[in-house]
């Protein structure tokens, strides 16, 4: 079948990247990361029902005995069988475990974005099941995305001491999703819109957020510090299940730009998303909170959105022709590329799960999550010689005083398309999907 599409951009830059060549299948990423038991659990010699065997995460239910396993890429287990003590959160056995995880996932995803691959790192699972802790950290343990930061001008830093025609520039965003209003938690609050930033439709880069600043950092300490004002202003309420726990979906976003001494520049991003809540039941407020229940409610259907996105994705793979409704929630529209391979994205899914028996239906419910989305087959391309691509405008501000500096990277000024051109173009996208699974098998 083709199709042809008429698209007019204005005021544009080009960019040269790679062009894309050959085409493969890849399947999704997907780390299972059993927490600890926690300081209100441990008094209670609260039973285990996870473990870990290498990529094999099983799971026994507390009433029946019935065993489930589950095969990921790889498989994060503080509590095992080896070790059926519960041990403190406070332990150096809890700081080498947190480590391995950041170290697994980061790596990972600051080589893919050093290659000029879109990366998304997604932490799912239920509240108080650790996804803030994977990728933040937790006191004195380093989270997925401060050792990824570190990382990254680690190796920038190294190839600049390697080749000093090297440069590169690394920018920094970080902005929430609370009750389909998105917040830029990087200016004050009362200087926002009142309904938030506009998610836009670029016709080659997919959604982005319009007027959403982009930070110019040079050192790892710059980025910590924009994080922490970021993760200060974020939107949090507190539940019974554990401390702190947001009910808003936190974007952290690093865009890199490389440029090698023959001129050629490579555009990247690398993007953290700690997802809201994915409950299934209700989960009880304290009093002092219980007007919130309906800013909690909005989450919990925005995450019932992203579920039946990818329940979707699956079936199209299996040959059945469903519409993929990207559209119901501002989320999916978020996450859209890092599902269909959209822009050469890499995408890993971290799956956030709790020991303890009593949460046993929340984190069967995960698992099998999980399972769907590394059953997805992307079709990414190998980057191989120069092709022309444009990318969205960011309003990018110097850390230095109060300069501030604009830079174009594309065109912002693209105007959503219209409810039928959207519908028909994710309808394309849902049978591209099903070509793919087809000629997966005919190999």
């Amino acid at each position: 079948v083709s199709v042809s599409v008429a698209v007019t951009i204005a005021d544009c830059e080009v960019v040269a990247v790679g062009r894309m060549e050959r085409r493969r299948i890849n399947q999704m990423t997907v780390v299972a990361r059993v927490r600890p038991f926690n300081s209100r659990e441990e008094p209670l010699r609260s039973q285990c029902v996870v473990n870990t065997e290498g990529q094999t995460t099983m799971i026994q239910s507390p009433h029946d005995g019935t065993a489930l396993s589950f095969q990921f890429d790889h498989s994060f287990c503080y509590h095992n069988e080896e070790n059926d003590e519960h041990l403190s959160t406070t332990t150096d056995e809890h700081a080498d475990y947190q480590k391995a995880v950041s170290e697994g996932i980061g790596r990972k995803s600051v080589g893919n974005v050093l290659q000029g691959f879109d990366s998304f790192v997604i932490a799912y699972g239920q509240a108080g099941a650790g996804k803030t802790s994977s990728l933040l950290g937790n006191g004195a343990y380093e989270g997925v995305v401060p050792f990824a930061c570190q990382q990254l001008f680690k190796e920038l830093q190294e190839k600049k001491a390697m080749n000093p025609q090297f440069e590169f520039q690394v920018t920094f965003s970080i902005f929430h999703l609370f009750d389909e209003v998105i917040g830029d938690l990087l200016v004050d609050y009362k200087d926002r819109p009142k309904r938030g930033l506009k998610l836009k439709t670029h016709p080659t880069q997919g959604f982005y957020v319009e007027n959403l600043q982009a930070h110019s950092v040079h050192s790892f300490a710059e980025t910590k510090s924009y994080l922490k004002k970021g993760l200060q202003r974020r939107d949090i309420y507190v539940t019974l299940m554990g401390r702190r726990k947001s009910s808003s979906h936190l974007f952290v976003c690093i865009n890199l730009e490389q440029k090698d001494d023959d001129g050629k520049v490579s555009k990247s991003s690398l993007r953290f998303v700690d997802l809201a809540r994915s409950n299934r039941s209700t989960t009880p407020v304290s009093e002092q909170h219980a007007d919130q229940r309906e800013d909690r409610t909005a989450q919990i259907k925005s995450i019932t959105s992203l579920e039946d996105v990818i329940a979707a994705i699956v079936d199209n793979q299996q040959s059945h022709k469903k519409f993929v409704p990207y559209r119901n929630s501002k989320l999916t529209m978020l996450l859209k590329s890092s599902f269909i391979g959209e822009n050469n994205t890499k995408t890993v899914l971290v799956a956030a799960l709790s020991p303890n028996s009593a949460d046993f239906k929340e984190t069967l419910h995960t698992l099998q999550f999980a399972e769907r989305v590394r059953s997805i087959k992307k079709q990414e391309a190998e980057q191989s010689h120069e092709q022309q691509r444009a990318v969205p405008h960011t309003n990018i501000r110097s850390n230095k005083g109060d300069e501030t500096a604009m830079k174009k990277i594309g065109d912002g000024n693209c105007e959503a398309e219209t409810t039928t051109e959207q519908k028909q173009r994710d309808a394309m996208e849902s049978n591209t999907l099903s070509i793919v699974k087809g000629k997966d098998e005919e190999d």
